[in-house]
């Protein structure tokens, strides 16, 4: 599954741990299952929001994490040999060629995917 950044800091990391003073962690106080917090048994989305909640992806902020999309998107001044003007948009920037004259613009990409790379590369 890809994610936006946004979308991936609102769900449960299972890698994430925390330290208590007897030096467990949240392994200890249950058995992981929804069955350990209030609700009904079973209650899996309701587990996934609780842990969601104590233990969040971090996303791009996390060694694991692996983009899926490119950092930036392009857009070539020439189809063939017509000569395309600047896209409209924001933060277009010139893509200078070895000469020195423009030969396309590249901006960020909005709302740019990823993935845990921990859980294997998404199909």
């Amino acid at each position: 599954m890809t994610l936006t950044e946004k979308e991936a800091r609102e769900k449960w990391c299972p890698f994430a741990r925390e330290v208590h003073g007897h030096g467990g962690n949240r392994a200890a106080y249950g058995s992981g299952s929804s069955a350990d917090i209030e609700g009904e048994p079973g209650d899996a989305e309701q587990f996934g929001r609780e842990m969601a909640d104590m233990h969040p992806c971090i996303s791009s902020d996390c060694m694991a994490w692996r983009w899926s999309d490119p950092e930036e998107e392009y857009y070539s001044a020439y189809v063939g040999f017509q000569r395309r003007t600047k896209p409209e948009g924001d933060n277009w920037t010139d893509e200078l060629g070895s000469a020195g004259g423009v030969i396309g613009w590249t901006r960020p990409i909005k709302n740019r995917r990823g993935y845990c790379g921990l859980a294997g590369r998404p199909e």
